[in-house]
């Protein structure tokens, strides 16, 4: 989520915004990047899927609207193996509308 998330003009027709360029960049403290393609939602938030990651760790967050120009907000994801100690109820619903309840630690 954030603030003032405005896409780039339109090549083709200035008036309209080009989204079309939105990437999420994860960098690791190697310097090591992973870049995801994101969409501005209509709330104005920037959504994109979340990259597989070999190990725990934390990784900085980058986003551009142009394919060129990045933040620098310090925001991070991070990435840890969780560890489940239970799951309420035992049993489930056959049509999946059951909510599980997970119950341990590492849950980012």
């Amino acid at each position: 989520m954030g603030e003032n998330f405005e896409c780039p003009p339109s090549e083709i027709n200035p008036e309209e915004e080009d989204c079309s360029k939105i990437r999420v960049r994860f960098t690791n403290k190697f310097g090591d990047e992973i870049f995801m393609d994101g969409h501005k939602t209509t709330a104005g938030a920037i959504k994109c899927p979340i990259p597989k990651y070999p190990s725990p760790e934390t990784l900085d967050v980058d986003i551009t609207m142009n394919d060129q120009d990045y933040t620098n907000n310090g925001i991070q994801f991070g990435y840890i193996d969780p560890y489940i100690l239970g799951v309420s109820p035992r049993l489930v619903s056959s049509k999946g509308t059951t909510k599980l309840r997970l119950d341990g630690y590492g849950f980012v």
